[in-house]
């Protein structure tokens, strides 16, 4: 019973002198924070080329297998598997071209978000149905990233347009 209560005590005041000031906490956020940024950019200027190539399937490799796809006026998504079969109708009728610009990334361990806006432009091609029309957006985005085996991996995306709604 004593040496339960010796080590517990030692538990305790390694856990003290382990935690951190607020302002340890405010660096350490700031310097996770930028790292992660310099990173999620360079991810998703891949991510932008991917979609203006068309390539599904590599533009997927962002994603965590739970992905979650929180689009503007459609149900939700979950899963990669999912996020690829709901895109490769669009990726495939047409060309997008697609560019993010950061707001912000705040980053505390192995979670990251990122805020920004976005602005994307599609032509439909040969093979898009014919109602489809060439269309601009532009709008704002909140997405949630984590890092999984050292890497940075999109865990859930959500964005609205600032285009009103069409009836």
């Amino acid at each position: 019973m004593c040496i339960t209560r010796v080590i517990l005590g030692c538990m305790l005041v390694g856990a003290c002198r382990s935690a951190e000031t607020p302002q340890e906490t405010d660096a350490r956020i700031g310097a996770e924070s930028s790292t992660a940024r310099t990173e999620v950019e360079m991810i998703r200027e891949n991510f932008e080329r991917w979609v203006a190539a068309g390539a599904v399937d590599s533009a997927a490799t962002i994603l965590t297998e739970d992905h979650s796809s929180l689009p503007p006026n459609q149900a939700a998504g979950s899963g990669r598997a999912d996020w690829v079969s709901r895109t490769t109708p669009l990726f495939t009728s047409g060309k997008f071209s697609l560019q993010h610009v950061t707001a912000s990334v705040v980053a505390n361990g192995p979670i990251a978000v990122e805020r920004g806006r976005y602005l994307m432009d599609f032509v439909p091609g040969p093979t898009a149905p014919a109602d489809m029309k060439a269309s601009a957006d532009t709008g704002k985005y909140l997405w949630q990233w984590r890092k999984v085996d050292g890497r940075w991996l999109l865990a859930a995306a959500a964005w609205s347009s600032d285009l009103p709604v069409t009836k």
